[in-house]
Formats: C-alpha cells, sequence, structure tokens
C-alpha cells in the first residue's frame, strides 16, 4: 500500500499470510443448480488506528512498535456477506436499513 502519512510518502507491506474464516449471519446455504454470491468487503479506514488516534504506517512495518496492532486491523477488516442481488450490500440486513 502506497501513501502519505503528514505529507511523508510511505509503502507499507507486510508478510501477513492467514487463513481468514468469516461467519455468515444468517449462514449462506447452497443449493445445487441455484446461484449464491456472497461479498467479501476490506475496510481500509481503521488499519492504521489505534482507536480514534492514527498511526503512523511506518511504525507498523515488521518490527516496528504498531506491528501487531495494523496486523490485527487488518484481520478484523474483512467482512463477509450473502449478496445474491450483487450490490455490494448484506442481502439480509438491507431491508431493515432501508436499502433495497
Amino acid at each position: 500500500m502506497k501513501g502519505t502519512f503528514n505529507g511523508a510518502a510511505f509503502t507499507y507491506t507486510s508478510d501477513l499470510n492467514v487463513e481468514q474464516k468469516l461467519r455468515f449471519d444468517p449462514p449462506v446455504q447452497v443449493t445445487a443448480g441455484t446461484p449464491a454470491s456472497v461479498t467479501v468487503r476490506l475496510d481500509l479506514s481503521g488499519w492504521f488506528r489505534d482507536g480514534s488516534k492514527l498511526v503512523d504506517p511506518g511504525s507498523a512495518t515488521k518490527g516496528g512498535v504498531n506491528q501487531h496492532l495494523v496486523r490485527d486491523n487488518i484481520k478484523q477488516s474483512f467482512k463477509g456477506f450473502r449478496d445474491n442481488d450483487e450490490d455490494g450490500l448484506d442481502d439480509d440486513h438491507e431491508e431493515a436499513s432501508g436499502h433495497h
């Protein structure tokens, strides 16, 4: 990932390589002959945060003081949900939120 922090350019790389298991609530049922689509969304806005405080991406590199914080934030940023209409919204919660 490339960007700037306080005006200084940075490149963030990680050797993070984990298997991610997502819990679908409610569970997604897959039936032979019936399409089932899911969306996996990543929220990058929280990757370089400690609560409401921004952290310097340079401090999150291997051996950095925020390496584990950012790694955990990345793992927690994955959200998966049923999305048969492929609109990027959770099918099971669209009606409750007013989206169709």
